[in-house]
């Protein structure tokens, strides 16, 4: 081959190249809207998909907070206990003290006797019944048990 048939392949080439690359970019390019989900399915059937979507968006997160609002009722009510303390005659208020803390009403028995000595709760306790819950005060506790 001599020097004219090579370039005139080689211009050959890079025209057809050319007309190649001009044709994808100018007639065959795809439009932003040909890459979506809208082409491959319906418009109706895409609205209506979207719109189910977004209710069952807004029912997740409505179901969410109620799963969390369930969750804190019933983290407050384990935490929460009963107890019903008997007070007898000759009780002194370490003894009743004492009764809270193994009940898991009180933390510390004794934080308690020394609450109602200072106070002067302890020469008005009353003989009876009483319930008393584990997130009561002391001084509510002291209100219940005298009066």
């Amino acid at each position: 081959m001599d020097r004219k048939v090579t370039r005139a392949f080689a211009a050959g080439l890079f025209v057809s190249s050319l007309t190649i690359y001009g044709y994808h970019t100018f007639f065959n390019s795809p439009s932003t809207k040909e890459n979506t989900v809208e082409t491959f399915v319906k418009k109706e059937t895409y609205d209506e998909l979207e719109q189910s979507y977004e209710t069952l968006k807004i029912d997740y997160e409505q179901t969410q907070k109620k799963v969390k609002q369930l969750q804190e009722k019933t983290n407050k009510i384990e935490k929460q206990l009963v107890y019903i303390l008997e007070i007898t005659q000759g009780m002194t208020p370490s003894d009743i003290s004492d009764k809270l803390e193994k009940a898991g009403i009180i933390e510390d028995g004794g934080s308690f006797t020394k609450f109602l000595v200072e106070k002067g709760y302890h020469r008005t306790i009353q003989i009876g019944t009483y319930k008393i819950t584990n997130d009561m005060t002391f001084e509510q506790i002291a209100g219940e048990i005298s009066s």
